[in-house]
């Protein structure tokens, strides 16, 4: 074991600092956690009172301001009809942004890595949460090059990511942590990996280009975050924008724009767009 045993804060604080924070002004609020969906667990204990699916609900009821709720990190098969429920109850307090760490787009890859879920199980995932949310952006996290990984296991990665709605990828390569049964796998040549690398951020650009593509000519909502010259700014679904005007708007602002387009300048890939 690599990490300590899990600890979880009420769900009473968890709505008490929500709302302190909308009373302060704060527009959005990220709930973290080293592995969010083991909240309710102490130790080696399990408060069956208290899930992710029940403080959703909570907040979902609770909270009556505009302040917004993003969840960070969660794995495929984590998703359950309780989590759904609170979701769509909470619609228009959740950010439409999921991201759903997949670890990898080869099932064998994945049984190698001891996870508990298949590339099928993350997509019926998406699948569930883009019912409720037709516009959210999925994310994701893929390993390139773990131990026993082909190139017949790599390219099924890369089709399976290319044909999937996800809108952004982080990708990792792999780097072996001692104590873990992966140290001790023989690993591919690094030369290799760094091609694999290279292929899968190709990929991780354009499905992101993608995504944005398809909020061309639409409205969102964006929090203000830099204005230096041009107010830059994210929506709720996950999406960079620019706005190349002259306003009086000020960082933590929230304005509605319409996106005229997409630009992608070295590594960065943003949304262009008009108040």
């Amino acid at each position: 074991q690599t990490r300590g045993l899990p600890r979880f804060v009420s769900e009473q604080k968890v709505i008490s600092k929500i709302k302190e924070l909308a009373e302060k002004g704060f527009k959005e609020v990220v709930l973290v956690g080293t592995h969010l969906a083991l909240y309710g667990e102490e130790g080696k204990n399990k408060d069956k009172n208290s899930t992710l699916g029940k403080l959703i609900k909570k907040i979902s009821k609770e909270i009556k301001s505009e302040i917004k709720i993003r969840l960070s990190s969660i794995s495929p098969k984590e998703i359950d009809d309780e989590m759904l429920e609170g979701l769509y109850i909470g619609k228009k307090i959740f950010c439409p942004h999921f991201h759903i760490a997949v670890q990898s787009g080869s099932n064998k890859i994945l049984k190698l890595m001891r996870r508990w879920h298949t590339f099928e199980d993350f997509l019926q995932d998406a699948e569930k949460l883009l019912k409720i949310f037709p516009d959210a952006c999925i994310g994701t996290d893929i390993i390139i090059g773990f131990p026993g990984e082909t190139e017949k296991e790599f390219e099924e990665t890369i089709s399976n990511i290319k044909n999937s709605p996800v809108g952004h990828i982080h990708i990792f390569p792999f780097s072996p942590r001692p104590k873990t049964p992966a140290f001790f796998m023989k690993s591919i040549e690094e030369k290799e990996q760094k091609e694999r690398v290279r292929i899968a951020l190709n990929i991780a650009r354009e499905k992101r280009k993608e995504f944005f593509k398809k909020f061309i000519g639409k409205k969102l909502e964006i929090l203000v975050e830099e204005t230096n010259g041009k107010i830059e700014g994210t929506t709720p679904n996950y999406i960079n924008v620019v706005i190349e005007q002259n306003t009086k708007l000020q960082k933590g602002d929230k304005t509605n724009c319409l996106i005229t387009g997409v630009i992608e300048e070295r590594e960065r890939i943003y949304s262009t767009a008009v108040i």
